[in-house]
């Protein structure tokens, strides 16, 4: 059987190391460069698009599973964070999006998360001032 497996070896040696790099390739592109390329996107275009500062505190991305992991998702208000969410989960299945053209997106807020929302506007809150809110009430 050791045999075979050398003559197999053997004739698709080339076959065998570009298989090797692609996989190589696309582990460190999934989990070093796409972190790092989301992380800054999401700084700097959702900071453009909010005109806001946008953090997170990690990024972690998984190529095999499709997940995005964002940890310390903020949006910033004038006297601290506008909104906070501790973790944002994001799963993609690809067989689901393939066939269904839809996202499984799943957002697990922790304690840390800070999420300000006003109901029906029937008074002016004390933190209108502080957060900045659009005038849909017709505060200002």
């Amino acid at each position: 059987m050791a045999h075979k497996l050398q003559q197999w070896y053997a004739r698709h040696k080339l076959l065998t190391w570009v298989i090797t790099g692609l996989l190589l390739t696309y582990t460190l592109a999934g989990f070093v460069a796409a972190p790092l390329a989301i992380h800054h996107v999401l700084k700097k275009k959702g900071s453009q698009a909010l005109g806001r500062d946008v953090q997170a505190e990690t990024v972690r991305f998984n190529p095999y599973t499709f997940s995005l992991r964002l940890t310390g998702l903020s949006v910033s208000g004038v006297d601290g964070p506008l909104v906070r969410i501790g973790v944002f989960y994001v799963n993609v299945d690809p067989l689901i999006s393939l066939f269904k053209w839809g996202f499984v997106v799943n957002v697990a807020p922790t304690a840390g998360s800070i999420f300000p929302i006003w109901p029906s506007c029937p008074q002016r809150p004390q933190q209108q001032k502080m957060l900045r809110l659009p005038n849909h009430c017709g505060w200002y």
